[in-house]
């Protein structure tokens, strides 16, 4: 399953002290071509992982804002494979 790989591909890489960069779907609430084909339009950086009262998690960097770095943008993993914006 190509979702289980790209999250052990970002495991690998921050346990090398690596950061990276993520494409999401990003809509603002638009929904602008969404239906059929849902499509990257913004970056992120993805910077760490923690466990957040058992459930796993992803810091990034939203590099797109004035506010870029916050201890509120995580990645929730969902499923072992997928992941979903938490915002505090």
């Amino acid at each position: 399953m190509l979702g289980i790989a790209a999250i052990a591909y970002v495991d690998e890489c921050l346990e090398r002290g690596y950061p990276l960069r993520a494409g999401i779907n990003h809509t603002l609430g638009l929904d602008y071509n969404e239906e059929d084909n849902p499509t990257t339009d913004h970056y992120v950086v993805i910077v760490g992982r923690k466990c957040d009262k058992g459930t796993l998690t992803y810091l990034y960097w939203d590099v797109g804002t004035k506010r870029g770095e916050s201890a509120d943008y995580r990645f929730q993993l969902i499923d072992g494979y997928k992941c979903s914006w938490k915002r505090e």
